[in-house]
C-alpha cells in the first residue's frame, strides 16, 4: 500500500459483502490494507459498496443503508473512515428517491463524505 500511495494510487474500494462469513468487509488478504487504512487516513480514499443482502439481493430501504453504514464503521474499528458509499445494485422495490435519500442524509451528518452513483441512469430509471 505505501508503493501504492507513493505513486499517488489512493483509492481504496471494498465492499461490506467482500471476505468471508466471520468478516465481510476484509478478508485475510485484505486486512493489512485495513492496517493501511487506520494508519494512513487522511492520504487513503476509501469507497465501499453495500446495501446488499447475503443472498446479493440488493435492499435500498433506509433501515438496511443504515445498518450497512454501521456494520463499516464497526469494521474499520473507528479509525478509518467512509468517503465514498455506493449502493452495489438498485433495489427495485425500494423507491429511488428513498434510497437517494438516505445516502444524501448520511452526508449531511457527516457520517460519509459522499455517494457515488451512476445518476443519469438512475434518474432515467427512476422516470420509467
Amino acid at each position: 500500500m505505501c508503493a501504492a500511495l507513493a505513486a499517488n494510487c489512493n483509492l481504496r474500494n471494498g465492499g461490506e459483502f467482500y471476505g468471508t462469513a466471520e468478516n465481510k468487509l476484509f478478508d485475510t488478504a485484505e486486512k493489512s490494507t485495513t492496517q493501511n487504512i487506520q494508519r494512513m487516513p487522511t492520504e487513503v480514499v476509501l469507497n465501499i459498496k453495500g446495501a446488499t443482502r447475503p443472498n446479493l439481493q440488493p435492499d435500498g430501504s433506509p433501515e438496511f443503508v443504515n445498518k450497512v453504514w454501521l456494520i463499516v464503521c464497526r469494521l474499520l474499528g473507528g479509525k478509518g473512515r467512509i468517503d465514498m458509499f455506493e449502493c452495489a445494485r438498485r433495489d427495485p422495490n425500494a423507491p429511488l428517491e428513498q434510497t437517494l435519500g438516505t445516502l444524501a442524509e448520511l452526508v449531511r451528518e457527516g457520517k460519509i463524505g459522499g455517494s457515488r452513483s451512476v445518476r443519469s441512469v438512475w434518474i432515467q430509471l427512476g422516470k420509467q
